[in-house]
């Protein structure tokens, strides 16, 4: 179906609520024909632990593939600035986007195409903020443990 590959770039293994959200994206985007994976940036013994297709740092990237990134991670955001691929931002936390980027002026001058977020609430606190990029909210799946349960009587 699709003609790139989508990245969510990790720089360590999955460990922490955000880091399973992006993975239940891959698998989603998987089940629906595209060719979405781990761009693995960390320490060679997380690799294994992912539970969707991973690739590790350099792999070749085409003008065309999408790189997801979280709003967190500097370092990331700075070497794909100069990079050609499509650059969207994962802001999941918006009280986080600091961390990646030193200013407002920075955050709204860096080359996105878009930005993905969990609620309203996110998207309205970048546009608080002045962002002007496109914004997609991309709810995360509710698991089954929280689905109403039958009621019983308790005293």
């Amino acid at each position: 179906m699709a003609k790139h590959s989508i990245y969510y770039v990790f720089a360590l293994p999955p460990i922490s609520g955000g880091h399973f959200v992006s993975l239940e994206h891959i698998a989603a985007l998987n089940r629906g024909g595209f060719n979405a994976k781990v761009y693995y940036v960390g320490p060679p013994d997380g690799f294994a632990n992912f539970t969707v297709p991973a690739v590790r740092a350099g792999a070749p990237l085409l003008p065309d593939d999408i790189i997801v990134v979280g709003e967190d991670h500097k370092p990331l955001l700075q070497q794909l600035r100069s990079m050609s691929c499509i650059r969207v931002l994962h802001n999941q936390n918006p009280y986080y986007t600091f961390v990646g980027f030193d200013s407002a002026a920075d955050l709204m001058s860096y080359p996105l195409a878009r930005v993905i977020v969990p609620s309203t609430f996110c998207a309205d606190r970048l546009k608080a903020m002045g962002m002007t990029q496109p914004i997609s909210r991309v709810r995360p799946a509710v698991p089954d443990y929280f689905a109403p349960a039958e009621k019983r009587l308790q005293i």
